[in-house]
């Protein structure tokens, strides 16, 4: 789904905006969420607690009473780098001002079907090559994660700590089950591209090594990304270096116990995730 925000004085080109983008995402057949500002402090109040925002574009009118739109994006600037910010404005000479903050496109007012059809379906595109995330919050912050820097998931106390390759650890308030899920459902997208060639696939199912004898012919899109390696701990399997029945080592010589029950799937799903690269 994609979250845009869309901060605008003006209610009736708000309203036509928000028409048009509920035409793309039916025509488009993707999801499309639009929360309207009416005005830059509002806008700001809304995101408060936050360090990084929780849409993956901002429609930003350039003029504004009190806080222009400007001031706006030179403030968002100070705490998100990636947000992408789009100017609406009637006026083209302000585009060189955009270089200051980024400013990744501009529409001219009145904003017609047509152009704003064309900046949706950018968008999309640009999100297809995003690498996958997920967002969870940590102290009432909302806190975007790229699933290619999770090392691993574990069970701490009342909480679910998520170890990350830089050493980081985020603690999230939500139950361990909970937290895999929102990951794995995060990944789902690019686990059925792990299907990948019919090649890729009868290598898999159709085993002729001793050591591809002892899988079961299941599609590779079956195992999830972020696996158990014993009751209150996941791994992330792109992450792992090598398993063995008692400890599995992930990137960075990371050692993580594997409980007797759990070392045949996970032992499995390892070698899939390995074949497929091959």
């Amino acid at each position: 789904m994609l979250r845009i925000a869309y901060c605008e004085d003006e209610s009736a080109q708000a309203q036509q905006v928000k028409s048009f983008w509920k035409e793309w995402s039916k025509a488009r057949e993707i999801n499309c969420q639009v929360e309207i500002f009416q005005n830059a402090e509002s806008f700001l109040f809304a995101q408060e607690p936050l360090r990084r925002l929780p849409y993956d574009m901002l429609l930003l009118d350039i003029r504004m009473k009190e806080m222009d739109g400007f001031e706006l994006a030179k403030n968002i600037r100070t705490f998100d780098s990636e947000l992408k910010i789009v100017f609406l404005t009637s006026d083209p000479g302000y585009v060189f001002e955009g270089y200051e903050v980024a400013a990744w496109r501009y529409l001219l007012k009145p904003v017609t079907k047509q152009k704003l059809f064309e900046l949706g379906d950018a968008l999309a595109a640009e999100q297809g090559r995003r690498k996958p995330s997920v967002l969870l919050e940590q102290s009432g912050e909302q806190v975007r994660v790229d699933l290619d820097e999770v090392l691993s998931v574990e069970v701490c106390g009342h909480y679910t700590t998520i170890c990350l390759t830089d050493g980081e650890k985020l603690e999230i308030k939500q139950s361990f089950a909970a937290v895999l899920g929102r990951l794995n459902e995060a990944a789902g997208a690019g686990q059925m591209g792990r299907i990948g060639s019919g090649r890729e696939a009868a290598q898999i199912e159709h085993i002729g090594s001793s050591v591809n004898a002892a899988l079961e012919p299941l599609p590779i899109a079956s195992a999830p990304r972020f696996i158990r390696c014993h009751r209150s701990a996941a791994v992330n399997l792109e992450k792992i270096v090598r398993i063995g029945k008692q400890s599995c080592q992930l990137e960075g010589k990371v050692e993580l116990p594997v409980s007797r029950g759990m070392y045949r799937e996970l032992n499995q799903a390892f070698i899939r995730e390995n074949l497929r690269h091959e």
